[in-house]
């Protein structure tokens, strides 16, 4: 069913932005954090998406694929930035 497939791929987008933001209320206690950024924002290049992913090693720690396409599977997975200071 073609709509119930858009209001669940709507959901899961809600819930993974929920969940990010819950890690940033984490990561923010007692520190500073400046807003959370992912490859494909602005000017912060998709293709960087890889270094982050082969620096994290994500395909053999969590099984985290990159596509040609510089899209991760599983999907909805979210790979960003955020600084962090005291």
């Amino acid at each position: 069913e073609p709509s119930r497939a858009i209001v669940l791929d709507s959901v899961a987008t809600a819930m993974i932005e929920e969940f990010c933001d819950y890690v940033n209320d984490i990561l923010g206690e007692n520190r500073s954090l400046r807003p959370r950024f992912s490859c494909g924002y602005g000017d912060f290049d998709i293709k960087h998406q890889a270094e982050i992913l082969d620096f994290l090693d994500a395909k053999k720690r969590i099984g985290v694929y990159l596509l040609d396409s510089y899209m991760m599977t599983p999907f909805k997975t979210v790979t960003a930035i955020v600084g962090i200071a005291k």
